[in-house]
């Protein structure tokens, strides 16, 4: 068989986001991702899928979160994953990716070491494990259940942010 050809690729040069959202713009894919609700798998278009990425972007933003900070993600594979994921990247956050089913002493310790500033969580058992890693600080969950972005938490004041970040 043939190989593929070697060296360097002929790209400009250019910024991470820069893909992203280019192949939003290039592809108007109606299934960019599929999320299973109640059963079936239902299409997120690219452009639902970039909606979502700049409003968990905006939201996270809202909370105080500025380019450079780390946002913790303690998520399944979801699509909520990808989109926090993508909104990190297109905005200047430094995600810190959680395995979902490591123990909350765990989960603390790599949150602490990393500096993240937040916690994105997917749902309500996620949430409860944040409450012993974040210590105050501030969790957004994904989670239907809770509302769409809603805060989990107070911030490190104590203060209660109840804020639409994203659906």
């Amino acid at each position: 068989g043939a190989l593929a050809a070697v060296g360097p690729r002929h790209a400009p040069p250019g910024t991470v986001p820069q893909p992203f959202c280019g192949d939003v713009a290039r592809h108007d894919k109606p299934d960019a991702l599929q999320s299973k609700v109640n059963g079936p798998y239902q299409p997120i278009s690219s452009r639902a899928l970039a909606d979502r990425v700049r409003r968990v972007a905006l939201g996270l933003a809202e909370l105080g979160v500025k380019a450079g900070d780390r946002i913790a993600i303690f998520s399944e594979n979801r699509p909520e994953w990808a989109i926090t994921d993508f909104a990190c990247v297109t905005h200047g956050f430094t995600d810190v990716p959680l395995y979902p089913n490591l123990p909350p002493e765990q989960a603390a310790y790599i949150t602490r070491d990393s500096g993240a500033v937040a916690i994105v969580v997917s749902d309500a058992e996620q949430a409860a494990k944040s409450a012993k890693v974040r210590g105050g600080g501030r969790a957004v969950t994904t989670d239907a259940q809770s509302g769409p972005g809603r805060c989990a938490g107070g911030d490190r004041q104590g203060r209660d942010h109840r804020r639409d970040a994203g659906q």
